[in-house]
C-alpha cells in the first residue's frame, strides 16, 4: 500500500495530467471543432420548428378562406332578397294600393304661381 500511495503523489506532484494542459493546440481534436452531429441535430430542430409553423399558418388560412367564402355566399343571397323586396315597393301596383291605404285623392288641374303679385314685388 505504501508504494501505491508514493506512486500517487509522485504523479500527482511531478508530472502535468492531460486535462492540465489544454491550451486550443494541444486539445483534443473532438474539442477543436464543433461536434458535426450536435449541429446536424440543431438544423433539424429548427427545420422542423418551421415546418410545423408554416403548416400551421396554412391551415389556419383555410379555415379562414372557407368562412369568408361563406360569409361571401350568404351576403350574395341577402342583396338578391333585397333587390327582390326593392322592385316589389317599386311597382306601380304597390304604390297603387299605398294610395288607397293613405286615403290620398287624384289631384285635379294643377295651378301654379305666376310671378306677378303683392309677393314678388320690390
Amino acid at each position: 500500500m505504501g508504494r501505491y500511495f508514493t506512486l500517487t503523489l509522485a504523479s500527482a506532484a511531478g508530472s502535468k495530467t492531460k486535462t492540465d494542459n489544454l491550451s486550443p493546440k494541444n486539445s483534443p481534436r473532438y474539442l477543436q471543432r464543433p461536434n458535426f452531429a450536435f449541429l446536424l441535430a440543431a438544423l433539424a430542430t429548427l427545420l422542423a420548428a418551421g415546418y410545423l409553423v408554416q403548416a400551421n399558418s396554412l391551415s389556419l388560412k383555410g379555415y379562414e378562406i372557407g368562412r369568408l367564402e361563406l360569409e361571401v355566399r350568404e351576403l350574395k343571397e341577402q342583396q338578391q332578397r333585397l333587390e327582390l323586396e326593392a322592385s316589389g315597393l317599386q311597382s306601380i301596383q304597390s304604390i297603387e294600393a299605398d294610395v288607397k291605404n293613405l286615403n290620398l285623392i287624384p289631384s285635379g288641374t294643377i295651378r301654379h304661381i305666376t310671378g306677378r303679385g303683392y309677393a314678388f314685388n320690390e
